[in-house]
């Protein structure tokens, strides 16, 4: 590392002993742009050589574009995360259940992606190979209220926030959220950070908030890490404080099964049981572009979506 300052780049300087041999190139700096439309409009323009990309407007104009690349869809790529730790509104079943069946992913994706997404409640789409035949939970407003109205019995406020990065896929996202939200009796704020570390440090290391939207990216080859991980009491990317004896024993069972049929069976039964309990809410499955001009040469792209550049090359 030749240097890193947070939140504008860091600069790589190639290493004669990396493994495998020398990389072609000499340096690699990795940059944040904060809007996908400028990261678009800096590749185009030569002013980067290599993008990735989240925003489903920005990569239907690269892709349509012609730029060379790898275009992944991963299920339960946006989704809502809700701490359910003690003295956060999640903590109460009720709760959670009113703020899933308040949020309708279709309407979202029509406002923040222009309905170019692919909306859903359930961890698999119905055109996935482990899609199943439980149902999703739903949009139901006259019973959010009814939920609100006995948790608030119980003493709960209403009030939710809001934590988001600033940029404008995440900004529209939380507005269209706030206004679900407000619009079914929830009285719901927006804490918006500055970048999204200061919000991965909020959600996954101090979980300092109520609610958030993030992304999981569950690969179709194997459900089973990003699940476990996830889910699973304890477990690294648990970032709401989820426990449930029942589904840590699915989950264990699905890390055991030894062929699709028992893994189908299994994520069918965890579905169900994400339905009961929410342990975090899907809106949908999402695109990831890995995308380099055409003088680029050498990328690899490996099964989690990580950029290697190794070998990469420019002429």
């Amino acid at each position: 590392m030749d240097s890193f300052e947070p939140n504008n780049q860091i600069l790589l300087d190639a290493r004669s002993d990396y493994y495998g041999g020398a990389p072609h190139l000499d340096h690699v700096k990795l940059i944040s742009v904060r809007q996908s439309n400028a990261t678009t409009d800096s590749l185009k323009n030569g002013d980067v050589d290599a993008a990735c990309l989240l925003d489903v407007d920005s990569i239907v104009d690269l892709v349509d574009s012609g730029f060379p690349g790898f275009v992944d869809i991963t299920p339960a790529g946006t989704l809502l995360n809700v701490n359910m730790r003690e003295g956060r509104p999640g903590a109460d079943l009720r709760v959670r259940k009113a703020i899933a069946l308040a949020i309708d992913p279709v309407a979202l994706d029509q406002r923040v992606n222009g309905g170019q997404g692919i909306p859903t409640q359930l961890l698999f789409p119905e055109s996935w190979p482990w899609n199943n035949d439980i149902p999703p939970i739903g949009v139901d407003p006259a019973q959010v209220r009814t939920l609100l109205d006995q948790a608030k019995a119980d003493g709960y406020d209403g009030k939710l926030s809001i934590l988001t990065a600033k940029g404008q896929t995440a900004e529209y996202t939380a507005v269209a959220v706030q206004a679900m939200l407000n619009a079914v009796g929830f009285d719901a704020t927006i804490d918006a950070v500055p970048d999204n570390l200061v919000m991965t440090k909020r959600m996954y290391v101090d979980h300092d908030y109520d609610i958030g939207a993030s992304g999981l990216g569950v690969t179709n080859a194997d459900p089973f890490p990003r699940l476990h991980s996830s889910m699973h009491t304890g477990a690294s990317l648990n970032a709401n404080g989820y426990s449930d004896a029942q589904m840590d024993s699915l989950l264990d069972e699905l890390g055991t099964a030894t062929d699709d049929a028992a893994k189908k069976d299994v994520l069918t039964r965890i579905q169900q049981r994400m339905n009961e309990t929410l342990p975090w809410q899907p809106w949908g499955a999402s695109p990831n572009l890995d995308v380099w001009r055409g003088n680029v040469h050498g990328i690899k792209v490996t099964f989690d979506e990580i950029m290697l550049f190794d070998e990469a090359w420019i002429g």
